[in-house]
């Protein structure tokens, strides 16, 4: 009688923990599956389409949103001459005194021409404020080019140095 008791008892923990393990396999499987999202699609500023992302769904920010400014021209891997006119948006931590710096670089690291950018409007506001610049520059060496943004850091502390760049190319 001990032993079929024995027995019953071992057999009764093999079946609970298969159960078990069961179980959380399929818990699992079901919170991966969750992980998926809806196939929207967000157009931003810039012309880029970016979608949702797990875990929460939310869309992915759209190139320099984190960074807090959108480039409207040029576009990434958009071709440019001089002089180049620069269009876009920004929030206030890229102006002082309305106004912010971008730089233009070959591919060999070489500065072409620098620019000021001015804001359109009130500069002080918390949104997106709209900027316009030129740059005009010299003859390249290669065919791709970074457009480099710096905002105006009157501290001249490097954590409050803000940069957005855009790849582009030459004709």
């Amino acid at each position: 009688m001990n032993k079929k008791f024995l027995f019953s008892l071992i057999v009764i923990i093999f079946i609970a923990v298969i159960g078990l393990g069961f179980y959380y396999f399929n818990i699992n499987i079901v919170k991966k599956e969750n992980l998926s999202c809806t196939k929207e699609a967000k157009s931003c500023p810039d012309g880029t389409i970016v979608g949702r992302v797990p875990p929460k769904c939310d869309f992915s920010p759209c190139p320099g949103e984190e960074e807090g400014i959108f480039v409207l021209t040029p576009k990434t891997d958009e071709v440019v001459q001089s002089p180049l006119m620069i269009e876009g948006k920004a929030k206030v931590p890229w102006f002082f005194e309305a106004e912010f710096k971008a730089e233009l670089y070959d591919e060999n690291k070489n500065l072409l021409g620098t620019g000021i950018l001015t804001a359109q409007d009130d500069w002080m506001k918390e949104d997106f404020v709209p900027f316009k610049g030129e740059i005009e520059f010299k003859e390249p060496s290669g065919y791709f080019g970074v457009l480099r943004f710096m905002s105006t850091n009157p501290s001249g502390l490097p954590e409050q140095q803000k940069q957005f760049e855009v790849v582009v190319r030459f004709k």
